[in-house]
């Protein structure tokens, strides 16, 4: 069975406990890092991952601008936004601009 790899993109360490804790009982390997440059040169030189987690507001930029970029690379890897300042509007705006889930 393959191992499932996720990047999960967010600056607050206890966000990274928490999914790691969550899908500990997986086949998951989980990536962390804590900025949206990070992640993307990460994936840009190691594409392997399978699913991409990227939190909305980032310390140098946005989630939007992640799932923008990580499109470029490949436009076919489900990315999931998060958030802890949730909204309605951020909701569909998220998967009006192509998140695969919120």
């Amino acid at each position: 069975m393959k191992t499932t790899s996720i990047l999960l993109v967010d600056h607050d360490a206890v966000s990274h406990i928490l999914v790691s804790e969550a899908l500990s009982n997986r086949d998951v390997q989980v990536v962390h890092v804590d900025k949206g440059r990070e992640a993307i040169e990460l994936f840009r030189y190691n594409p392997f991952f399978d699913i991409v987690i990227t939190e909305m507001l980032l310390p140098d930029m946005d989630g939007f601008s992640v799932l923008r970029e990580i499109r470029k690379l490949n436009p076919i890897i489900p990315v999931i936004a998060q958030s802890s300042y949730t909204s309605p509007d951020l909701k569909s705006r998220c998967l009006e601009e192509g998140f695969n889930y919120f």
